[in-house]
């Protein structure tokens, strides 16, 4: 097997990732193009907790589901129209939003 040279930049080797996150996508090395939105689900689930939490005197269902639609969706939903999901991301991100 014959191994390549190294990749430099500016005199300084790069060095190899398994992945990359750029603009809050995870993007794996691989064949195949493959991100991860794992990370955006947690982050749905924190903000979802606090504003549950911070919000647990109101009486009003209408102004909770407001505040779940401004602050907590846009997490889930960041970058979805650039990235190709998988069935299964797919099925978990929608199972987040039901």
């Amino acid at each position: 097997m014959m191994l390549s040279k190294p990749l430099k930049l500016a005199g300084d080797t790069l060095q190899f990732a398994d992945s990359v996150k750029y603009l809050g996508v995870s993007v794996f090395a691989g064949k195949h193009f493959r991100c991860s939105v794992n990370h955006l689900i947690l982050k749905f689930f924190c903000v979802f907790n606090c504003t549950c939490s911070k919000s647990s005197a109101c009486k009003y269902e209408n102004a909770i589901m407001e505040l779940v639609k401004r602050y907590c969706l846009p997490f889930v939903l960041y970058a979805n129209e650039t990235v190709t999901l998988s069935v299964c991301q797919h099925l978990s991100v929608s199972r987040q939003l039901h």
